[in-house]
């Protein structure tokens, strides 16, 4: 089973286009149960080995729409730099 840790990022619901906080579930090879914000060093406190450097993905549901998107997530130098919208993938909820 897969643990997931929180994201707390403030972006622009790609359906509805209101801007507002969200909680984003995301891998990271730690999968610690922490809550996350851009810029934050990841907590590594496992027995896995993690990467400095790697790309997550993360789950978003719109508390305005009620609609889902995935984003993508880039950790550099062990710190949670930046994300993007992924616009490639579809969610799971249907209109």
């Amino acid at each position: 089973m897969a643990l997931y840790d929180i994201l707390i990022i403030n972006i622009t619901c790609p359906h509805c286009k209101i801007n507002q906080e969200f909680e984003s579930e995301v891998f990271f090879p730690s999968s610690n149960l922490f809550t996350y914000k851009l810029g934050e060093f990841i907590i590594n406190n496992t027995k896995n080995k993690l990467e400095k450097n790697f790309v997550s993905e993360g789950y978003c549901v719109c508390t305005a729409c009620s609609k889902d998107f995935f984003i993508t997530v880039f950790v550099e130098n062990e710190v949670i730099k930046r994300m993007e919208i992924n616009m490639n993938k579809k969610g799971y909820i249907n209109d």
